[in-house]
């Protein structure tokens, strides 16, 4: 099972990026628009099941794996801390 240890720093997209892209230039909606953001990252990253922006993830397992192989379900690993 995963457990989110750190949280990216930021998004894959900004604000002012989605919103120069739909023409929005009130800011009536920002609550929403970030929201939408958070929403479509979370989409995207359980389908493909990548990481899309560096976060600190934890796995634990009841057991080691009969074949001896961990596979990690997030995409492109940039490091490994420990192994318990």
């Amino acid at each position: 099972m995963y457990k989110l240890i750190t949280a990216p720093a930021s998004l894959p997209i900004t604000r002012a990026n989605a919103k120069a892209y739909a023409k929005i230039t009130h800011t009536a909606e920002d609550t929403l628009i970030d929201s939408m953001i958070a929403a479509a990252v979370n989409i995207v990253q359980d389908y493909s099941m990548h990481q899309l922006v560096n976060a600190t993830w934890e796995l634990q397992l009841d057991a080691w794996p009969e074949n001896g192989l961990i596979e990690l379900g997030k995409g492109i690993v940039s490091s490994v801390i420990s192994i318990k």
